[in-house]
């Protein structure tokens, strides 16, 4: 098996575990009972945030439970802007400017990197 992978590393790992030699796929099981934290990943047009070798962080993820109640953020809604965001994080509405979906088991959701996210298990 090693030699397959040796031989076809660019097809099987991607182009880039040649330079970096480690697999660049990362799989979590994710229990969001509790609000996760609000994340952005660097995205790939931001070299100079990005290690020598890496790149940003897009995410694929598939939804094997859920609930009426669960809620996937993604992306900021149209017209958001530098102060209606700050002011809505001082008025804990933050959620507001989100856009949000509840899920549906078996979904498969793109986040690409550069995309503010996060998952809860209530829709506020």
């Amino acid at each position: 098996m090693t030699e397959l992978m040796e031989k076809n590393s660019d097809e099987i790992m991607g182009k880039i575990y040649n330079v970096s030699n480690r697999f660049s796929l990362l799989l979590k099981f994710l229990d969001c009972r509790e609000v996760l934290s609000v994340q952005v990943h660097t995205s790939d047009d931001q070299e100079q945030y990005i290690p020598e070798a890496d790149t940003g962080k897009t995410e694929a993820w598939v939804v094997l439970e859920t609930s009426e109640e669960s809620c996937i953020y993604a992306g900021l809604k149209e017209g958001t802007n530098k102060e209606n965001l700050l002011q809505s994080i001082q008025d804990k509405t933050f959620s507001d400017r989100l856009n949000s979906f509840v899920p549906e088991t078996g979904n498969a959701v793109f986040i690409q990197s550069g995309t503010l996210h996060t998952l809860y298990l209530k829709c506020r």
